[in-house]
Protein backbone atom coordinates (compact mmCIF):
# COMPACT_ATOMS: atom_id res chain seq x y z
CA UNK A 1 0.00 0.00 0.00
CA UNK A 2 2.79 2.71 0.22
CA UNK A 3 2.40 3.37 -3.88
CA UNK A 4 -1.35 4.15 -3.15
CA UNK A 5 -0.03 6.67 -0.03
CA UNK A 6 2.79 8.22 -2.02
CA UNK A 7 0.15 9.01 -4.75
CA UNK A 8 -2.16 10.18 -2.23
CA UNK A 9 0.44 12.46 -0.70
CA UNK A 10 1.67 13.97 -3.97
CA UNK A 11 -1.88 14.90 -4.88
CA UNK A 12 -2.56 16.35 -1.23
CA UNK A 13 0.81 18.38 -1.42
CA UNK A 14 -0.05 19.98 -5.00
CA UNK A 15 -3.38 21.43 -3.48
CA UNK A 16 -1.36 22.50 -0.63
CA UNK A 17 1.19 24.15 -2.94
CA UNK A 18 -1.78 25.83 -5.31
CA UNK A 19 -3.08 27.81 -2.67
CA UNK A 20 -0.08 29.11 -0.62
CA UNK A 21 -0.03 32.69 -0.57
CA UNK A 22 2.74 34.79 -3.26
CA UNK A 23 3.22 37.56 -4.89
CA UNK A 24 4.72 38.33 -8.31
CA UNK A 25 5.20 41.74 -9.87
CA UNK A 26 4.05 42.61 -13.52
CA UNK A 27 5.65 45.94 -14.43
CA UNK A 28 8.26 48.05 -13.17
CA UNK A 29 8.25 51.27 -14.23
CA UNK A 30 11.02 53.94 -12.99
CA UNK A 31 11.03 57.33 -14.28
CA UNK A 32 15.02 57.07 -14.78
CA UNK A 33 16.07 60.73 -15.65
CA UNK A 34 14.50 62.39 -12.76
CA UNK A 35 15.43 59.41 -10.14
CA UNK A 36 19.42 59.83 -10.97
CA UNK A 37 21.11 60.06 -7.79
CA UNK A 38 18.05 60.79 -5.84
CA UNK A 39 16.50 59.14 -2.67
CA UNK A 40 14.04 59.58 0.00
CA UNK A 41 14.23 59.79 3.66
CA UNK A 42 10.88 60.63 4.44
CA UNK A 43 7.79 59.10 3.06
CA UNK A 44 3.75 59.71 3.22
CA UNK A 45 2.39 56.54 2.25
CA UNK A 46 -1.64 55.90 1.84
CA UNK A 47 -3.46 52.69 0.44
CA UNK A 48 -6.48 54.05 -1.43
CA UNK A 49 -9.15 51.90 -0.70
CA UNK A 50 -13.32 52.55 0.81
CA UNK A 51 -11.98 49.89 3.39
CA UNK A 52 -10.89 51.71 6.68
CA UNK A 53 -9.57 48.28 8.00
CA UNK A 54 -7.72 47.76 5.13
CA UNK A 55 -6.19 50.99 4.68
CA UNK A 56 -5.30 50.65 8.35
CA UNK A 57 -3.62 47.86 8.10
CA UNK A 58 -1.66 48.43 5.11
CA UNK A 59 -0.73 52.17 6.30
CA UNK A 60 0.64 50.43 9.53
CA UNK A 61 2.65 47.59 8.28
CA UNK A 62 3.92 50.33 5.26
CA UNK A 63 5.21 52.51 8.29
CA UNK A 64 6.89 49.50 10.30
CA UNK A 65 8.76 48.00 7.38
CA UNK A 66 10.05 51.66 6.83
CA UNK A 67 11.05 53.32 9.83
CA UNK A 68 12.88 49.72 10.53
CA UNK A 69 15.19 51.13 7.76
CA UNK A 70 15.87 54.16 9.52
CA UNK A 71 13.37 56.65 7.56
CA UNK A 72 10.26 59.02 8.75
CA UNK A 73 7.42 57.67 7.71
CA UNK A 74 3.66 59.99 7.84
CA UNK A 75 0.13 57.51 7.75
CA UNK A 76 -2.64 59.02 5.84
CA UNK A 77 -4.93 58.05 8.32
CA UNK A 78 -3.01 59.82 11.19
CA UNK A 79 -2.87 62.93 9.08
CA UNK A 80 -6.27 62.86 7.29
CA UNK A 81 -8.39 60.52 9.68
CA UNK A 82 -11.61 59.55 8.48
CA UNK A 83 -14.90 58.69 9.40
CA UNK A 84 -14.57 54.37 9.78
CA UNK A 85 -18.38 53.71 8.49
CA UNK A 86 -18.20 56.68 6.03
CA UNK A 87 -14.83 56.92 4.62
CA UNK A 88 -14.11 58.94 1.77
CA UNK A 89 -11.92 58.46 -1.36
CA UNK A 90 -8.80 61.67 -1.05
CA UNK A 91 -8.36 63.96 -3.63
CA UNK A 92 -4.89 65.03 -5.40
CA UNK A 93 -4.67 68.50 -3.65
CA UNK A 94 -5.79 67.11 -0.10
CA UNK A 95 -3.24 64.43 -0.31
CA UNK A 96 -0.14 66.86 -1.86
CA UNK A 97 -1.12 69.63 0.67
CA UNK A 98 -0.88 67.21 3.63
CA UNK A 99 2.46 65.75 2.50
CA UNK A 100 3.89 69.06 2.01
CA UNK A 101 2.76 69.91 5.72
CA UNK A 102 4.11 66.64 6.87
CA UNK A 103 7.62 67.51 5.86
CA UNK A 104 7.96 64.07 3.64
CA UNK A 105 9.85 64.13 0.41
CA UNK A 106 7.95 61.71 -1.09
CA UNK A 107 4.56 60.17 -1.26
CA UNK A 108 3.47 56.31 -2.09
CA UNK A 109 0.03 55.49 -3.32
CA UNK A 110 -0.69 51.89 -3.09
CA UNK A 111 -4.17 51.21 -5.30
CA UNK A 112 -6.16 48.08 -5.24
CA UNK A 113 -6.80 47.73 -9.03
CA UNK A 114 -9.00 44.70 -8.75
CA UNK A 115 -9.24 41.48 -7.20
CA UNK A 116 -10.01 37.92 -9.66
CA UNK A 117 -11.63 34.79 -8.67
CA UNK A 118 -9.90 32.03 -11.17
CA UNK A 119 -11.54 28.26 -10.70
CA UNK A 120 -9.85 25.53 -11.52
CA UNK A 121 -10.50 21.37 -12.03
CA UNK A 122 -7.48 19.42 -11.65
CA UNK A 123 -8.26 15.63 -13.23
CA UNK A 124 -8.22 12.88 -11.34
CA UNK A 125 -6.21 9.77 -12.37
CA UNK A 126 -5.14 6.48 -11.90
CA UNK A 127 -1.91 4.58 -10.84
CA UNK A 128 -0.84 1.16 -9.93
CA UNK A 129 0.93 0.35 -6.81
CA UNK A 130 3.28 -3.03 -6.83
CA UNK A 131 3.04 -5.59 -4.12
CA UNK A 132 5.08 -8.25 -3.31
CA UNK A 133 3.72 -11.66 -2.53
CA UNK A 134 5.47 -14.82 -1.23
CA UNK A 135 4.69 -18.58 -3.02
CA UNK A 136 4.72 -21.79 -1.63
CA UNK A 137 8.65 -22.31 -2.53
CA UNK A 138 9.91 -19.06 -1.12
CA UNK A 139 10.20 -16.84 -4.32
CA UNK A 140 8.41 -13.53 -4.53
CA UNK A 141 5.66 -13.02 -7.34
CA UNK A 142 4.20 -9.30 -8.51
CA UNK A 143 1.07 -8.14 -8.68
CA UNK A 144 -0.65 -4.86 -9.06
CA UNK A 145 -3.67 -2.65 -7.22
CA UNK A 146 -5.00 0.39 -9.23
CA UNK A 147 -5.09 3.15 -7.26
CA UNK A 148 -7.55 6.13 -7.64
CA UNK A 149 -6.54 10.14 -7.12
CA UNK A 150 -9.72 12.16 -7.19
CA UNK A 151 -10.21 15.00 -9.31
CA UNK A 152 -10.57 18.03 -7.10
CA UNK A 153 -11.19 21.92 -7.63
CA UNK A 154 -9.39 24.67 -6.76
CA UNK A 155 -9.97 28.76 -6.41
CA UNK A 156 -7.46 31.06 -6.94
CA UNK A 157 -8.15 34.25 -5.42
CA UNK A 158 -5.77 37.08 -7.16
CA UNK A 159 -5.48 40.82 -6.11
CA UNK A 160 -3.90 43.39 -8.26
CA UNK A 161 -2.69 46.52 -6.68
CA UNK A 162 -0.82 49.38 -7.78
CA UNK A 163 2.26 51.26 -5.93
CA UNK A 164 3.43 54.74 -6.89
CA UNK A 165 5.96 56.71 -5.54
CA UNK A 166 5.51 60.64 -6.03
CA UNK A 167 8.50 63.38 -5.49
CA UNK A 168 6.53 65.76 -3.27
CA UNK A 169 8.30 69.13 -4.63
CA UNK A 170 8.22 68.90 -8.11
CA UNK A 171 4.93 66.44 -7.91
CA UNK A 172 5.94 63.97 -10.82
CA UNK A 173 5.80 60.38 -10.64
CA UNK A 174 9.21 58.77 -9.82
CA UNK A 175 8.62 55.63 -9.37
CA UNK A 176 5.67 52.43 -9.81
CA UNK A 177 5.00 48.58 -9.47
CA UNK A 178 2.24 46.71 -10.44
CA UNK A 179 1.98 43.32 -8.36
CA UNK A 180 -0.20 39.86 -7.92
CA UNK A 181 -0.97 38.80 -4.27
CA UNK A 182 -2.22 35.16 -5.29
CA UNK A 183 -4.43 32.99 -2.01
CA UNK A 184 -3.95 35.61 0.69
CA UNK A 185 -5.46 33.64 3.67
CA UNK A 186 -5.99 37.14 5.63
CA UNK A 187 -5.79 40.92 5.62
CA UNK A 188 -2.84 40.70 7.80
CA UNK A 189 -1.59 37.73 5.52
CA UNK A 190 -1.86 40.10 2.08
CA UNK A 191 -0.17 43.12 3.89
CA UNK A 192 2.71 41.38 5.08
CA UNK A 193 3.28 39.33 1.52
CA UNK A 194 2.48 43.17 0.04
CA UNK A 195 5.07 44.91 2.10
CA UNK A 196 7.44 42.56 2.81
CA UNK A 197 8.43 42.42 -0.97
CA UNK A 198 7.48 46.01 -1.90
CA UNK A 199 9.88 47.72 0.38
CA UNK A 200 13.10 45.27 -0.43
CA UNK A 201 12.35 46.11 -4.44
CA UNK A 202 12.37 49.69 -3.43
CA UNK A 203 15.94 49.48 -1.62
CA UNK A 204 16.96 46.97 -4.37
CA UNK A 205 16.14 50.02 -6.90
CA UNK A 206 17.91 52.49 -4.15
CA UNK A 207 14.75 54.69 -4.20
CA UNK A 208 14.84 54.13 -0.65
CA UNK A 209 18.10 53.87 1.49
CA UNK A 210 18.36 51.77 4.34
CA UNK A 211 20.45 53.52 6.76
Amino acid sequence: MKRGYLLLVIAIATIFTACAPSQQYTGVWVNKDKIKGKTYSSIFVIAMTPDAQTQQQIEADLATAITSRGLKVVKSVDAMPQSLSNPKMLTKEEITNKAKESGCDGVMIATLLKKVDNIHYTPGHEGHEVVLGGSYYGFYSYYYNTVSVPGYMTQDKVYVIQTDLFDVATEEKMWSVESEIFQPTSLQNFSNIYVYKLVHQLEDQKVIKKK
